[in-house]
């Protein structure tokens, strides 16, 4: 596991904000992480995510079906 400080994704947390804004202002560092790391997915239940159209979220049910 590596850990990102805000340092290292710092350049995309202001659009990060501002879709995350509307529905939980808290979960922006995810997506500015998850951008900053060109992450495939954001796994998550949260459906607060789905408000932005930065990254792509998958629930654990997804998951499982892209394992099969």
């Amino acid at each position: 596991m590596t850990i990102q400080e805000f340092i290292d994704y710092e350049a995309h947390f202001p659009a990060a904000y501002k879709a995350m804004a509307a529905r939980d202002p808290t979960d922006a560092d995810y997506v500015a992480c998850a951008l900053a790391v060109n992450a495939d997915a954001i796994w998550t239940q949260d459906k607060d995510f789905s408000a932005q159209g930065f990254v792509p979220c998958k629930a654990t049910a997804g998951l499982i079906l892209l394992d099969k």
